[in-house]
């Protein structure tokens, strides 16, 4: 999920009701088109919206990205304290013991 999106979303709460991000891969209702103007795509994106046919993309709370946030870097700590173990024991000729 880009963090522009939830810069934006984030930004916006006061005025709108919802931010919706499409998933790109689904929305063809665009691509397909013979016409190919901003007016007419967001003729189309509106008319989908409104009908609720647009594929939403989920997008987690804040507090649920901070938790993943925290995850993703104890995995990169851990991977980091690993290799360097397994460093050590390769450059020294021994293995550490715990």
């Amino acid at each position: 999920m880009p963090e522009n999106f939830y810069f934006s979303r984030n930004c916006v709460p006061g005025l709108t009701d919802d931010v919706v991000l499409a998933h790109p891969g689904k929305v063809r209702a665009t691509a397909e088109g013979q016409i190919k103007t901003d007016k007419f795509d967001s003729e189309i994106l509106a008319h989908l919206i409104r009908t609720d046919l647009i594929p939403q993309v989920y997008a987690s709370s804040r507090d649920i990205r901070a938790i993943k946030r925290v995850l993703r870097q104890r995995i990169m700590f851990t991977a980091l304290n690993v290799h360097m173990i397994s460093a050590h024991g390769f450059l020294s000729g021994t293995r550490p013991t715990f």
